[in-house]
């Protein structure tokens, strides 16, 4: 989305710079024609930084001129995700009656994936009914879609965007509505990240959940997070599931054992407390590439 090759053309004829930051750029799995197309958009940034070097490797199989690459670090690691305090948790959880509840959220899910999720969640109802569920689907409009699912399964569920007290006490919420997914995670005992049970997504942003120490679960679909989950995964900061039924059993082990939770938590929000630097370092690129501009400029005039 980010290569617009109409607009990188223009640039081009007038000799504006052209740079693309926090890229990656993952090839496995692309037919050739796509990666044809990647060779001739990316080609024309005179620099790249790249989230890693998974990503820089990438760029130069495609053609990219190595002296054009750089690894800056991932920009979303340097986000401040500052934690809730208890009372504005229980705000939260005070909505659905959840105050003596612990949560699950899953996050960002896509069509396929809402399925394994539920019916990993009812093994979990089975043992622990003091659990619930807090659902997001990628595509809110997709909520009604969903809800049918969770009803199907005789979950007491409930839309987020048209939820009301006669419908307590919930154990699964269709959060249906934009922007509030870390307001969840705020919330959380448990995170499964959705788009890593799709073979199409490959993942979505698992800085958020790890930031705030929650405990996440993956599927074996992660392409597009691979350098930031292989990370937490040597660090025991990650889960990792193949399928519904390790999906299933990740998540009793996890509901059954708090100080498992801790542990994990905690070693995720260490490691991208580690990967810190990333804007500072994209900045100092940035304004030495205009700092190069200027000068030129002097020097013809």
């Amino acid at each position: 989305a980010e290569a617009w090759p109409n607009l990188l053309a223009t640039l081009g004829r007038t000799g504006t710079r052209r740079m693309l930051v926090n890229a990656r750029l993952y090839l496995e799995g692309k037919p050739a024609w796509r990666r044809w197309l990647y060779r001739w958009l990316y080609r024309g940034f005179d620099r790249i930084c790249c989230q890693h070097k998974r990503a820089a490797d990438a760029f130069a199989r495609i053609g990219v001129a190595s002296d054009r690459l750089v690894v800056t670090g991932n920009m979303k690691s340097d986000m401040s995700i500052p934690p809730w305090g208890a009372e504005r948790v229980v705000r939260l959880k005070e909505r659905f009656s959840w105050q003596k509840q612990c949560v699950i959220t899953a996050g960002s899910t896509h069509q396929g994936e809402d399925e394994l999720v539920l019916s990993a969640f009812a093994r979990v109802r089975l043992t622990h009914p003091d659990w619930v569920l807090a659902l997001v689907p990628r595509h809110p409009e997709r909520g009604n879609e969903v809800l049918r699912l969770a009803r199907e399964m005789h979950f007491n569920a409930q839309c987020l965007s048209c939820h009301n007290r006669l419908a307590f006490p919930l154990s699964v919420l269709i959060v249906d509505e934009m922007g509030v997914l870390v307001d969840y995670y705020q919330i959380s005992d448990v995170v499964i990240l959705g788009g890593t049970f799709s073979s199409r997504i490959g993942g979505h942003n698992i800085v958020e959940p790890a930031l705030l120490g929650k405990p996440v679960i993956v599927g074996p679909y992660v392409d597009s997070i691979a350098s930031e989950v292989e990370r937490l995964a040597r660090r025991d900061g990650v889960v990792c599931a193949k399928g519904g039924e390790e999906l299933s059993a990740a998540l009793m082990t996890l509901v059954n054992n708090a100080s498992r939770r801790r542990e994990v938590g905690s070693q995720g929000k260490a490691v991208f407390a580690e990967l810190l630097g990333a804007v500072a370092r994209t900045a100092e690129i940035v304004a030495s590439e205009f700092a190069g501009i200027s000068e030129s400029e002097a020097k013809s005039r």
